[in-house]
C-alpha cells in the first residue's frame, strides 16, 4: 500500500491505531487450528521510531479487543519499531563494512602497484646513474686519446719538418 491508500495507508498517514469491527468480513480467515473464522475484528497499528511511521501492521481477531490488548499491542508496536530500526542499521552497517572492506583491497592493490612503479623507477634512475658514470669514463678515455693524438700529431709535425729540411 502506499501512504494514504487504503485503511493501511491512512493508517501511516495518521499515525494513529484504528479499530474496526465488523459483521461480515472479507478479511483472510484465521487460522485456529481447529478451524478457521474469518476476523471479526481489525486492529491496524503504525508503528514508528521517532515521529517516523516504519510500517503498519494489521492484527485480527475472532473477539473484540479488550483495552488491554490494544495497549499491550501499542506496547509491542514500539519495540517492533525499535527492531526494524536496529535491523535496518544493521543492515546499512553491513554495507558500509563491505564497501569499506572493497575499497580497502582496491586501495591495497594500488599501493602494490604503486611500489612496484617505484622499484621500476628506482631501477631506471640507477641504470641511468650508472650509464651516465659510463659516458663520462668514456668520455675522460677520449679525452686522454684526443691529448695523445694531439701529441703524437704534433710529434709527427715535427719529425715531417725535420725530415723536409733534410731533404
Amino acid at each position: 500500500y502506499k501512504p494514504g491508500e487504503g485503511m493501511i495507508g491512512q493508517a501511516f498517514m495518521n499515525k494513529k491505531r484504528t479499530v474496526i469491527t465488523h459483521e461480515k468480513t472479507s478479511e483472510p480467515l484465521v487460522d485456529l487450528g481447529l478451524g478457521k473464522k474469518n476476523p471479526q475484528n481489525l486492529a491496524i497499528v503504525p508503528f514508528s521510531f521517532e515521529n517516523h511511521v516504519v510500517g503498519v501492521m494489521e492484527i485480527g481477531s475472532v473477539n473484540e479487543f479488550s483495552p488491554l490488548q490494544l495497549q499491550f499491542i501499542d506496547l509491542a508496536v514500539q519495540d517492533l519499531a525499535l527492531a526494524i530500526i536496529t535491523l535496518s542499521s544493521h543492515i546499512k552497517l553491513q554495507e558500509l563494512l563491505s564497501q569499506t572492506q572493497e575499497q580497502a583491497k582496491i586501495l591495497e592493490v594500488q599501493q602494490e602497484e604503486l611500489r612496484q612503479t617505484n622499484e621500476e623507477l628506482q631501477e631506471q634512475t640507477e641504470a641511468l646513474k650508472h650509464s651516465e658514470e659510463n659516458l663520462q669514463t668514456q668520455q675522460e678515455e677520449l679525452k686522454v686519446t684526443n691529448e695523445e693524438l694531439e701529441e703524437r700529431t704534433k710529434a709527427l709535425e715535427i719529425q715531417r719538418d725535420a725530415i723536409k729540411r733534410k731533404n
